[in-house]
């Protein structure tokens, strides 16, 4: 996840010292747990200054499979 969230950011053109809104959208219960107990892992990684876990759609969305559940992640400059 994190890998694709730093080729949608090269796709906006970020440099790195941009941050980033983002938002994650999944029907997994299980991975939206995992997802909001790493949350400040993944803000660090990412270089979020918020993430939401609401399906928010912002500038840029695309969707990925993790463990044949689909997630939909979504980016724009904080």
């Amino acid at each position: 996840v994190a890998r694709k969230i730093q080729s949608m950011r090269k796709e906006l053109k970020l440099v790195i010292s941009d941050e980033i809104k983002l938002s994650i959208a999944m029907h997994s219960q299980s991975l939206k747990k995992y997802f909001v107990e790493n949350a400040a892992e993944l803000k660090k990684e990412v270089g979020a200054r918020e993430v939401s876990f609401e399906g928010k759609a912002l500038k840029l969305t695309a969707t990925l499979e993790v463990e044949h559940e689909k997630i939909e992640i979504s980016i724009q400059k904080a």
